[in-house]
This record gives structure tokens, C-alpha cells and sequence, in this order.
């Protein structure tokens, strides 16, 4: 059976599949976006409509085929938590800066290139542990302190704090899992590979920008393995239906059970890696632009996306997706925000504009939107069959600098979806209202 051609078109951004399915699944993608997506996303999704207790589901407009479940997810629970639509890179996300600087200030390559050099001095890149001169070197003691308080732990003052979406996940009962322990101690402060990035930004106005995502990197990674290694053996125990080994990203559990209650912990402690670790990575940016421009950045917002929250009585897992709370949500009251919702950060791709948006009525997407454009083109294929020259030359054309003799393949703006489509689709289902873009000049990568 094709879920794709079995759904029905509610509007031109809105698509409902309910034949086959004992859920329903909302969809939100204009035709174009309808027409590329694959057929094994949409099976993908049909599978979440099994989860126990399970209440609403949303697709994004950026959705593709991830590990169980799509990248592009939003899925709403009564009870039960299902790790994979969380996913690998527990609470991965993104922090924008803006600088008081404009785009002739830094409009040659040799400013540029400072600038890239003195942030690559303070982070390291790529998947392992390597560190940078100037890296910021975290005690052990000091790591505990981070992973079961977030910012909290840094004592960052009330200022910086109200622009992070959260200062920490509440980490009820503190487990040290050692493997996960020895992969991220010597990681805080790093970016990454794969989409991870650290970008240069240049608004239509001229005002430069610096956009970076990153998440919680081998410690979050290892988290996510390791409940998924239990979680097989625990369903399999269980439950009359087994899962295939292959499959084991398929588990779910009570939230209320031994294993669900230690999962959650252990993903905030992974979560509370990932917001120092974007603080750090902005820190070390402030102070790079700093010591070759003088300007001073300051820190615009922070959120994260793939990670499971308790909102509303609904435990709401989003993976590939990041908050949307509109003007007078509740989760806002207080906030500097409470009167205009929180910026949505979506990243677009390596050569195309990303955009800051702020949220309408995203009520109807279990107050969620998409975290990106979705990749339509594996890395393999992209590494087989782009040619890295006109890659080169493209990024050349474009004016935009990268930080390796060549610019990834597999990172290349013809590998992601079309920012433009994806954006038409998240305004024309008034979920959000695009506030500006944001276009790449200078993008640090740590594909290894």
C-alpha cells in the first residue's frame, strides 16, 4: 500500500492520512514538497501511529527518512516514550548572535578569514576529541555539575539566560554512565560534523549575523545507544510482539517505568550538554569577533530541537523539530517573549538563506515547526555523484568562504530541500510569519 498516494489534500500546505492507520497524521507540505517527499518517510510515519497512548502526529515540511522515524516529526503522547523520536543527537539545536557590525566591515576575504581562524582556535571540529589552543578546558567535576544543571552550573548571569529557550532540563536522579562520560568530556565546546555548523550570516539590511548548530555530541549519542541496546531487550521481554535487532530504535516504554523514568533523566543530562555547549560555542564566538573586530556580539536566542517534554498533560516528542509557542502561551509567561512568542531559528543550506520566524497559529502543529529543509540526497550519493569542483566553483560564485580546501559535498545546497518551499508551506498554514532571512558569507564545517 502507498501511505503517500492514500493521503487526503485538506489545502494547498495540508495533507491528512488517515486510510490504514489507527491514528491520523497531519501533514504539512505544499505540492511541491508533497510531490519529492519519499514514500518510506510516509511508512515511517505510519509506524508512530502504534505507539501506546499515542494522541496526535505531525509531519513538517522538511520531513525524510531518519532511524525509526522521520526527521521531521512531532509526536504527541499520553504515557509512553518512544527514544526515537527523540533520535541520536539528543536536543541538538541552534544560538544566533548579532553583531553591531555590517556587511562592509567584513565584506573582504581577509577579514573573513581572521575571523574563521580565531573561531577555530577556541572550537574544535569533527567527531572526535581533538582540541584547539584556546579551547575552554571543563573539569571533571565542573562536567558533573553541567550535565545535571545546564547554565545553571556556569552561574551565567539572569540576561544571558532569558534568551535560552531553557536554562536546564530537570535531572531528577543523576546516574554517571561511563561511556557516555568519557565521549563528552573533552567535547563541551566542540561543533561537530556532518550538518553541524558555524555560519557568518549577512541580513538583507546588511547587518552581519553568526548562526551555529550544534547538540550534545558524543555524550547525547551515547545515551541514545545505550537505551536503545536496553530498551530492545526490554520490549522483547515484554511484550508478545518482538522487534527485529535491526530495528531497535522501534522501542517505546512506559514513562512511569524503571526504564523510562532513568531514559528521561539521562536525556536531560544529555540536554543540559547540549545548551552549555552552544553557550561555550557562543562564547568563544563573542570573543573571536571581538579580538579581531572590537564589536561585541550578544546572543539573540537559543533552542533546541529532538527532544521529549512534558507540555500540557502531553509528553510531546520532537525530533527534527523545534519549539513554536506563540504570543500568550502559557510555557511563556514571564519571559521577555511572552508578548510576541519566541524566535524560531530554521537553518537552510550550505549556499541558501536561513530565516527567524515567530510563530502564529502553530496550536494546529502541536505548537511545533520544522528544525531545517530536510536533506533529499543521502551523503553517499552526494560524495558519488556531485562534482567537487563545480561544488567549489558554486560556493566561489556565491561569495561564500569555508574553512576546507574543499566545500563538503554532502553539505552542498543541492543535497537539502528548497528553504523557499519549505518556508511558503510554514506561512501559507499560518504556523509562523517569516520576521527576516538571514544569507551565508562565511561557513566553518567539521566534516572529518
Amino acid at each position: 500500500m502507498s501511505f503517500k498516494y492514500a493521503a487526503q489534500k485538506i489545502s494547498d500546505y495540508e495533507w491528512v492520512l488517515e486510510k490504514g492507520v489507527p491514528k491520523p497524521i497531519t501533514i504539512f507540505m505544499n505540492q511541491f514538497l508533497y510531490d519529492q517527499s519519499e514514500e518510506e518517510m510516509w511508512r515511517q510515519a505510519t509506524w508512530a501511529t502504534n505507539i501506546p497512548s499515542v494522541e496526535k502526529i505531525i509531519i513538517t515540511p522538511d520531513a525524510h527518512v531518519g532511524a525509526g522515524v522521520p526527521v521531521g516529526i512531532v509526536v504527541a503522547t499520553k504515557d509512553y516514550i518512544a527514544p526515537c523520536a527523540a533520535g541520536y543527537d539528543i536536543s541538538c539545536g541552534m544560538i544566533l548572535l548579532k553583531t553591531k557590525l555590517v556587511n562592509d566591515q567584513i565584506n573582504n576575504k581577509e577579514k573573513k578569514r581572521a575571523i574563521m581562524k580565531s573561531i577555530e582556535e577556541r572550537i574544535s571540529l569533527g567527531i572526535g576529541q581533538q582540541r584547539t589552543s584556546k579551547q575552554i578546558i571543563i573539569n571533571k567535576d565542573k562536567f558533573l555539575d553541567i550535565l545535571q544543571y545546564g547554565l545553571l552550573a556556569l552561574n551565567v548571569p539572569e540576561k544571558i539566560c532569558n534568551k535560552f529557550e531553557k536554562t536546564h532540563h530537570k535531572v531528577n536522579k543523576f546516574v554517571h554512565y561511563d561511556k557516555a562520560f568519557n565521549r563528552g568530556i573533552n567535547q563541551l565546546s566542540s561543533l561537530g560534523s556532518g550538518n553541524h555548523f558555524w555560519e557568518l550570516q549577512q541580513s538583507e539590511n546588511g547587518e552581519i549575523w553568526v548562526m551555529i548548530h550544534t547538540g550534545s555530541r558524543g555524550y547525547g549519542h551515547q545515551i541514545a545507544t545505550e537505551f536503545f541496546n536496553e530498551g530492545f531487550e526490554w520490549w522483547n521481554n515484554n511484550f508478545e510482539k518482538k522487534i527485529n535487532k535491526n530495528n531497535k530504535e522501534l522501542v517505546c516504554f512506559p514513562v512511569d517505568s524503571d526504564i523510562g523514568i532513568r531514559y528521561l533523566n539521562a536525556m536531560n543530562q544529555a540536554a543540559n550538554f547540549a545548551i552549555v555547549n552552544r553557550f561555550l560555542i557562543a562564547q568563544a564566538t563573542i570573543e573571536a569577533i571581538n579580538e579581531i573586530t572590537s564589536d561585541i556580539p550578544e546572543i539573540y536566542y537559543e533552542i533546541s530541537h529532538n527532544l521529549v517534554q512534558l507540555e500540557q498533560g502531553l509528553w510531546i516528542h520532537r525530533k527534527g523539530a523545534t519549539r513554536a509557542l506563540p504570543a500568550n502561551h502559557e510555557l511563556l509567561k514571564g519571559t521577555g517573549f511572552e508578548n510576541t512568542g519566541h524566535p524560531i531559528l530554521i537553518p537552510g543550506s550550505m549556499g541558501t538563506s536561513s530565516a527567524v520566524l515567530f510563530p502564529k497559529n502553530s496550536i494546529n502543529s502541536l505548537y511545533s515547526i520544522n528544525h531545517g529543509c530536510g536533506r533529499v540526497m543521502s551523503r553517499g550519493n552526494a560524495n558519488k555523484n556531485l562534482d567537487q569542483d563545480i561544488i567549489n566553483k558554486e560556493m566561489t560564485e556565491m561569495d561564500i568562504l569555508y574553512n576546507s580546501r574543499n566545500a563538503p559535498k554532502d553539505e552542498s545546497f543541492h543535497c537539502y530541500k528548497n528553504i523557499d518551499q519549505v518556508l511558503e508551506t510554514v506561512e501559507g498554514s499560518n504556523l509562523a510569519k517569516v520576521s527576516f532571512k538571514l544569507y551565508p558569507r562565511a561557513v566553518i564545517k567539521g566534516n572529518d
